[in-house]
């Protein structure tokens, strides 16, 4: 059995996930299936990410300025305007499929907490994803986990559990995902 640890931080706060890799992760409930489209959020900038340490780049719609990334990353983390102070939204090329194993084999790995659950599997141009909640203090993050060109990507709110606007923005974002 391998075990990886994996650090996301989000805002203020530090999401760890321990993955290990067993030969038959748990099994996921049957989910329903959620088509992302363009949402009346306005995104009128466009933040345009290189590739980079094997992963693919892309493109997307935001409520801000480009923010720039670091280089050789593809990884974006801003706080999203309008908001509570704290709502956060990072996009992250989390690593090799052959390392940590499925984005399913994470999820149902992570979800094995008790304040974590699955909440739907999403598609858009983003990828087929699962969305997930976690209950973190005061605070939820909502996460997309999709498999792509071999990498496991994820999307990641930081946000207050009433706060439906942002989790909507995101998924306008993530409606107008172009991989480069």
């Amino acid at each position: 059995m391998t075990t990886i640890v994996l650090s996301l931080a989000v805002g203020s706060a530090l999401t760890a996930l321990v993955v290990s890799r067993d030969p038959a992760p748990a099994a996921l409930p049957r989910l329903d299936v959620h088509r992302l489209a363009p949402a009346p959020t306005e995104l009128p900038h466009t933040w345009t990410v290189a590739p980079a340490g094997g992963c693919d780049g892309y493109s997307v719609a935001a409520p801000i300025a480009d923010p720039g990334t670091p280089d050789g990353s593809t990884s974006v983390s801003v706080e999203l305007p309008g908001t509570a102070s704290g709502v956060t939204v990072n996009l992250v090329c989390l690593g090799p499929i052959d390392d940590l194993g499925t984005a399913r084999e994470l999820v149902a790995t992570s979800t094995s907490d008790p304040r974590a659950r699955v909440v739907e599997t999403t598609t858009s141009p983003f990828g087929s994803a699962l969305r997930t909640e976690s209950t973190m203090g005061s605070m939820v993050l909502t996460e997309w986990w999709a498999d792509h060109g071999g990498m496991v990507w994820g999307v990641g709110l930081l946000h207050r559990p009433a706060d439906q606007d942002s989790v909507r923005t995101v998924e306008a974002m993530l409606a107008s995902w172009q991989w480069a």
